[in-house]
């Protein structure tokens, strides 16, 4: 009966992990679409500056 239990459990973390994992490279994905939008605001706010 316990060891059932630890495979459950360590099978869960596995899955959980590997959730994590994915969601941590949604992450990076979200943040790097950030910064480029960033940027191209940026970039449209300085040719406003100069041109309109």
């Amino acid at each position: 009966m316990a060891k059932r239990a630890l495979i459950e459990a360590r099978d869960e973390i596995r899955e959980k992990s590997r959730v994590i994992t994915q969601l941590n490279e949604t992450i990076a994905e979200l943040r790097s679409n950030l910064e480029k939008i960033q940027n191209e605001e940026e970039i449209v706010r300085k040719f406003e500056e100069f041109y309109v």
